[in-house]
């Protein structure tokens, strides 16, 4: 197996959760979805209605890490900087390799980035989001 492929295995792990969420448009024309991870994590993946390109994804608070938000745009580096618990900084960079938003159109969202933490790869990520409609109320 080639190192590329091995050190993509390893960092990627999958998993497939169902949770409960919200889709909300703003006036601004901002568009939220809000849900909360499997960890407890509550994400929030927003986007402009006129360029839904652009995603902006923040990873709530944990007991362990501030909320981060990373910016993603199809085979563009975006940095930012995140600190610590402890107030120390690290710059982050992500590099999106997919983003698929079909969220307003068809209820799907796919996308696939690499996080690096001062220069080195410290994730690898695939998101794919399908929203169900709550036919109970």
């Amino acid at each position: 197996m080639e190192i590329k492929n091995l050190f993509r295995e390893l960092l990627t792990s999958g998993s497939k959760i169902t949770s409960l969420g919200t889709l909300k448009s703003r006036k601004n024309g901002r568009v939220e979805l809000s849900y909360r991870s499997d960890s407890g994590r509550e994400i929030i993946i927003s986007f402009l209605k006129n360029d839904p390109s652009l995603i902006a994804l923040t990873r709530g608070e944990t007991i362990f890490e501030n909320a981060v938000t990373i910016y993603l745009e199809e085979g563009v580096r975006h940095n930012s900087v995140s600190f610590d618990m402890r107030g120390e900084k690290s710059e982050i960079t992500v590099l999106a390799q997919r983003v698929d938003n079909r969220l307003l159109k068809s209820g799907k969202l796919k996308l696939e980035y690499s996080v690096y933490i001062c220069g080195v790869c410290a994730e690898i990520n695939e998101i794919n989001i399908s929203i169900v409609r709550d036919t109970e109320k």
